[in-house]
C-alpha cells in the first residue's frame, strides 16, 4: 500500500474531526483603492478548512500510479505569529525544498536527515526564513495577506540575496487553461509548482477492502500550497471495465493538521494560478 494510502487512515480521522470544527476566520485589515482581499491570498493559522464531503467508491481492482519530486517536499507550517501567512509558509517550503542543493539559501540549516527525507519544521531557522518572507512578501501591507506578484517577488528576492538565481514557468497555457502536462514535466524534473488557488479541496484517500474513502477538506479561504507530486488512481469493475479515472496533485498545504494531501485535477476551477520553481547557482 502507498504511503500517501496510509497516511489517509489516519488524516481521515482528522477530516471527519473538522466537520464538527468551527472555523477560523481571516484577519482583515483595511482595503487599498486597488486591490481587494478577493485579489489576495490569506489563508489563516492554524487551519481554515472543513470537511464538506466523503465518498466511498467500490471497485473490483484499481491501479495506482504516484511520481513525486526526488525526495518529495518538507511540510512545514506557518508561523503561529505571523497572521494570514499562507503566502510566505509557501516559499519557506520552496526555500527548504532547494535548500539541499543549495545550502546557503538557509544558512546553517541542514534540511534533511540521513534517510533523505525532509526534516521538519525547527524552532529557529525555518520560522525565520518565513519572517523574512512575510516582510519581503509585504504581507499585510496593502491590504489582507499577499497578491500574487508580492508573493512570487519576495520569493525571488530573498532568493537573489542568497547569490542565486529564481525562474517562474506557468503551468497554464496562454488561454489560461491548466496543463498537467506541463506540472507533470516539472515534476519529472524534481522542481516543485507554487499553486495559487481559491477554496481548494483537500482530499484524502483512504483504503478498505475493494473500496476507496474519499474525503475532501475544503479550504476556507484563498490559499497559496506547493505541489511535489501527481498520482492518477484507475478503478475496475468486475468486468475489468474502467469506469473512473481519478488524477491528483500532490501538495504540501502549509496547514498543521493537514500537511500533506491530493488535489483534484479532473476539474481546476479552485486554481487562479501556478508555477514551476526552478532555482540554480
Amino acid at each position: 500500500m502507498s504511503k500517501v494510502i496510509k497516511k489517509g487512515f489516519v488524516l481521515l480521522a482528522c477530516a471527519f474531526m473538522l466537520l464538527c470544527g468551527s472555523l477560523i476566520p481571516a484577519l482583515t485589515v483595511s482595503a487599498s483603492a486597488e486591490e481587494t482581499s478577493s485579489d489576495r491570498y490569506y489563508d489563516e493559522y492554524p487551519i481554515s478548512t472543513y470537511a464538506v464531503d466523503s465518498e466511498t467508491v467500490n471497485y473490483s481492482r484499481r491501479t495506482y500510479d504516484m511520481v513525486t519530486t526526488t525526495n518529495e517536499a518538507p511540510d512545514y507550517y506557518a508561523n503561529s505569529d505571523l497572521s494570514n501567512s499562507c503566502g510566505p509558509t509557501a516559499g519557506g517550503i520552496i526555500v527548504g525544498f532547494y535548500d539541499r542543493y543549495y545550502e546557503n539559501l538557509i544558512p546553517g540549516f541542514t534540511p534533511n536527515y540521513t534517510n533523505g527525507r525532509y526534516k521538519v519544521k525547527d524552532k529557529v531557522y525555518i520560522p525565520a526564513l518565513m519572517q523574512e518572507l512575510y516582510t519581503l512578501m509585504r504581507t499585510n501591507v496593502d491590504d489582507v495577506g499577499v497578491s500574487e506578484a508580492d508573493c512570487k517577488n519576495g520569493l525571488k528576492t530573498y532568493v537573489e540575496q542568497k547569490g542565486y538565481n529564481l525562474s517562474y514557468s506557468s503551468v497554464k497555457n496562454t488561454w489560461g487553461t491548466f496543463q498537467l502536462s506541463s506540472a507533470k514535466s516539472a515534476i519529472d524534473n524534481n522542481k516543485p509548482i507554487l499553486l495559487f488557488c481559491d477554496e481548494a479541496g483537500l482530499i484524502i484517500v483512504a483504503q478498505g477492502d475493494h473500496y476507496d474513502r474519499i474525503v475532501t477538506s475544503i479550504v476556507q479561504n484563498r490559499h497559496v500550497m506547493v505541489a511535489y507530486g501527481y498520482c492518477t488512481v484507475k478503478y475496475y469493475n468486475g468486468l475489468d471495465e474502467n469506469f473512473r479515472t481519478d488524477t491528483y496533485l500532490m501538495v504540501s498545504t502549509g496547514l498543521y493538521s493537514q500537511s500533506t494531501a491530493f488535489v483534484q485535477v479532473n476539474t481546476t476551477a479552485w486554481l487562479d494560478n501556478g508555477y514551476a520553481v526552478t532555482i540554480t547557482a
